[in-house]
């Protein structure tokens, strides 16, 4: 059973930029197919979200032609499946994604626990709404862990203040997404500590909806490193000071097409 909304159907336009990003019921098969024959010999990429319409041995044929899947539990896909799309995928240089925003099928991120580790472990990139969180930070660090051993993204978007136990995500190299609303300023060593929780590349993506206490986040990961995702356009009293990381350096791998639907 299908349980994302309906989209409008699809009418094929060259995209201008690098990605084309569409849902599987949104085009044909037969329309998946041309396109992702000519993204590929137009050099680029056809993203695909994968709502369970489309057959596994579909999205392994998209998987060829270089397209990157993204499926959530809704999809209805056993994570042995996701990790076979994951071996295709790899095998053409790109990646299948899992995301985890709350089920609405009735499965428990605690159900599904077992498989996100194997996924990760097997190479699929996780991204995991804190929103969601019903498992120990201990539990949370471990699928950082395999995600690493598998040399998968593991993207946690973080709901709340800053928690000490977050460093150990950052040990783990996890992509940790905050929102600045949440900062305590009188607790700015947490946020502190956790740039610093990182051995070498600052993987923070620091989200900006409030103009103030944005020019010292800005000389945080002017020093310490990271990225910061501002509000379209800028405030217009906000000028960008040079050293820093823009939202548009992100990797592709590290930002959910919806970040809302994660925090």
């Amino acid at each position: 059973m299908n349980h994302f909304p309906a989209q409008a159907s699809f009418e094929l336009k060259a995209p201008s930029r690098k990605r084309l990003i569409l849902r599987d019921d949104q085009i044909s098969w037969t329309e998946a197919m041309d396109l992702a024959r000519w993204l590929s010999s137009q050099k680029k990429t056809f993203v695909l979200i994968d709502t369970g319409l489309f057959s596994l041995a579909e999205l392994e044929w998209l998987a060829t032609r270089k397209a990157i899947i993204v499926s959530y539990p809704e999809a209805g896909r056993s994570w042995s499946e996701i990790l076979l799309l994951g071996k295709v995928a790899r095998r053409a240089r790109r990646t299948v994604i899992f995301g985890y925003k709350g089920s609405e099928t009735g499965e428990s991120l605690a159900e599904i626990y077992p498989g996100l580790r194997i996924m990760g472990r097997g190479g699929i990139d996780i991204h995991l709404s804190g929103r969601a969180r019903n498992l120990e930070p201990e539990a949370l660090s471990q699928l950082a862990a395999d995600c690493r051993q598998g040399q998968a993204y593991f993207v946690y978007y973080h709901y709340g203040p800053v928690e000490a136990w977050l460093h150990q995500l950052g040990k783990e190299e996890a992509w940790i997404h905050l929102l600045d609303h949440f900062f305590d300023w009188s607790q700015i060593n947490n946020l502190e500590e956790l740039f610093k929780s990182y051995a070498r590349k600052v993987k923070l993506v620091i989200h900006l909806e409030k103009e103030n206490g944005a020019a010292e986040l800005v000389e945080m990961v002017s020093k310490w490193g990271g990225y910061l995702v501002f509000p379209r356009p800028p405030w217009p009293s906000f000028s960008v000071k040079k050293g820093y990381q823009a939202d548009s350096a992100l990797p592709f791998r590290a930002y959910h097409l919806e970040p809302r639907a994660l925090f």
